[in-house]
């Protein structure tokens, strides 16, 4: 809350000194996503009948985001409003609370079974996150941490919330509310056909362990799977894991599982030693590097 204060302050300047224009007028549905896969499910419902913005620009955490006065803007004159609904964006409550907002929100959260959030064993523990207690309380293996709010990572979740954004689409726009429900359906279905590629994946497999060297940002992934995993932090933890442990993490984790899958953050790859040194019991089935599973290609809006 203290760090929306201020431009929640310069909004109230800026409309009450400012003349008292209209916002523009179009046509069009305007929706805006909090995060790149709400922007997704949501450009691939609304095809070209809708413009979407991604309101968080490209490599910015959630977590720590400050919207600016032109951002509460936006989402004060959309027509749709999609976000998570978790505690990474807690800042969307502070927005709605202070904003005359006439759209309609869409909480991704809302659409699917939550699970929760875990500390396992061998994670690290993150202090300093919300999902901590207030006596500053270290989570032990085993115990909850929260909510866990990444749901578009099981590929099922994404279809449901996709099919629930063309959904709400259609009920703000009826006259052309077939063709959203078409565009949802017909990306939830590339989704599905997706997720039974992943089943039959990993039913291929003798191990179904994946080592995470990051935050673990895949509890519904791995549960839709019957996946086994190791990681790091628990999927809000507030740190990475350092470029110095990196190969012992995964070094003693492969030495008991032989995981069918490995991931480390991309500033981290260059630590890891070459791949014969990390065959303790045999070489992962596959070995992934990405920059962050929070973000996305973005152009900050699409048309």
């Amino acid at each position: 809350m203290k760090r929306i204060f201020p431009a929640l302050c310069a909004l109230l300047l800026l409309t009450a000194c400012g003349p008292d224009l209209p916002p523009e007028h179009s046509e069009r549905l305007q929706i805006v996503a909090a995060v790149f896969p709400a922007y997704d499910f949501a450009r691939a419902a609304a095809g070209e009948l809708a413009d979407v913005t991604l309101l968080l620009p490209p490599g910015v955490e959630s977590h720590s985001y400050e919207p600016t006065p032109a951002d509460i803007l936006t989402v004060r004159d959309c027509d749709l409003f999609v976000y998570l609904g978790g505690e990474s964006d807690h800042w969307v409550d502070t927005i709605l609370d202070n904003i005359d907002f006439q759209g309609r929100t869409l909480r991704m959260g809302g659409c699917v079974e939550l699970l929760e959030e875990e500390t396992r064993e061998g994670m690290q523990a993150s202090p300093g996150h919300d999902h901590e207690s207030h006596e500053g309380r270290e989570h032990g293996p085993g115990e909850v941490v929260g909510m866990d709010e990444h749901v578009w990572t099981s590929p099922r979740n994404a279809a449901a919330v996709t099919r629930a954004v063309g959904e709400a689409l259609a009920e703000l726009d009826g006259a052309h509310g077939e063709a959203y429900r078409a565009g949802a359906g017909d990306y939830a279905a590339k989704i599905e056909a997706l997720d039974r590629e992943f089943a039959a994946f990993f039913d291929g497999l003798d191990s179904r362990t994946i080592v995470f060297g990051d935050r673990f940002p895949l509890r519904y992934f791995a549960e839709a799977y019957a996946l086994d995993y190791y990681a790091a932090f628990p999927g809000c933890g507030g740190r990475r894991l350092s470029v110095q442990k990196i190969p012992c993490f995964f070094g003693r984790n492969w030495k008991h599982n032989s995981p069918a899958a490995a991931h480390t953050n991309h500033e981290a790859a260059a630590s890891l030693p070459k791949p014969p040194r990390l065959r303790i019991c045999g070489p992962p089935r596959r070995l992934l590097f990405s920059p962050s599973l929070r973000t996305g290609p973005n152009p900050r809006k699409n048309r």
